[in-house]
């Protein structure tokens, strides 16, 4: 009988002891559940490369898991650049709300590189006093232009071509000017809009084609973008010269006894009484060049000579035809062998 007795003593200790224990567990986890208490999934996060200022912005999804009003304001942002959409937040038990963070760039300076944004919001959840948010990310400098080489192909003495070049980038203020050194080239700008990836600008380029020959230039292009500060556009037309020779390049065969010179080509242009050669140069002092025109035709003999002791048995030179208004209406190559 007496050990029976001690069994149920025992017994009854220990579901007393379970009775307490099981009591304190519940009267802690109430504890817990007393008051705001706020919960994210997340508090920070790594958005990688992005392509504009604008798609720095993420908003967290917040909670109150508590059982009375949840209060959330700002305290500080880590820089003036750093939005954050929150202002005074109340959320009630249970409910959820959106806490939005982004980049708003520097006084319409577009900025690019890696971004930290970080907003430390307080809250009247005794547990969590101060929770920061953080938002991290790389704004690139993305700038593409089309077309990549701006080509007028060949053009007719006189006219005038034009062509658009687009822009895309960033930003509103990526572009700071568009200039070119070529007095035949002329730039306006068309249009600017807003793209999902940044902006969009037009320019309008004009080519006059004023002068015979090649053109071989570039569109200066100045950004405020770090790592492409300065964009060349290539530039090229061709206004063919009016007066070319037969052949191509011309012979001139001498001999250290004769240095006479002869007629070594004929040359033709397209109208007698606009573009008629009147005069010739060429870059060689030891060379002189003699037009002979043919009477009635649009065709012209033309010879050269040399009176002087020429020291390189082969070279190169460029005979330069000018109209009677100094126009250049023709280059002539020549190729200058001594026997």
């Amino acid at each position: 009988m007496s050990h029976n007795r001690r069994n149920t003593s025992g017994m009854n200790c220990a579901m007393a002891r379970l009775t307490v224990l099981t009591a304190l567990i519940v009267s802690i986890a109430h504890s817990e559940g007393v008051g705001p208490r706020l919960h994210s999934s997340a508090y920070d996060i790594d958005l990688g490369d992005v392509p504009t200022e604008a798609a720095l912005f993420h908003e967290f999804r917040v909670e109150n898991r508590g059982d009375e009003t949840l209060v959330l304001s700002v305290i500080r942002t880590s820089c003036s650049c750093v939005t954050s959409f929150i202002g005074d937040i109340r959320i009630a038990p249970g409910a959820g709300h959106s806490v939005g963070i982004g980049y708003q760039g520097n006084l319409g300076v577009p900025s690019y590189g890696q971004k930290n944004l970080n907003v430390l919001i307080g809250t009247n959840d005794s547990t969590n006093p101060e929770r920061l948010f953080s938002v991290q990310g790389r704004i690139l400098d993305t700038f593409e232009v089309a077309p990549s080489v701006l080509d007028f192909g060949v053009a007719t003495y006189g006219d005038t071509l034009e062509q658009v070049v687009t822009l895309d980038h960033p930003a509103a203020s990526t572009i700071v000017s568009l200039d070119s050194l070529e007095q035949r080239i002329e730039i306006t700008k068309s249009t600017e809009t807003k793209t999902t990836d940044g902006f969009r600008t037009t320019y309008t380029v004009r080519f006059v084609a004023d002068q015979f020959g090649s053109l071989s230039d570039a569109i200066l292009i100045q950004t405020r973008l770090p790592d492409i500060p300065l964009y060349e556009l290539p530039v090229v037309a061709e206004v063919p010269y009016p007066v070319t020779s037969k052949p191509e390049t011309l012979v001139l065969e001498l001999s250290d006894e004769d240095r006479s010179g002869a007629v070594v080509g004929l040359l033709h242009y397209a109208d007698e009484s606009e573009f008629a050669p009147r005069r010739a140069d060429v870059n060689a002092k030891t060379l002189h060049v003699t037009l002979l025109p043919q009477n009635d035709s649009d065709e012209a003999q033309i010879q050269i000579s040399t009176d002087d002791v020429v020291a390189d048995r082969s070279f190169t030179a460029t005979i330069t035809l000018y109209d009677s208004h100094d126009i250049v209406v023709g280059l002539i190559p020549i190729l200058v062998k001594i026997r």
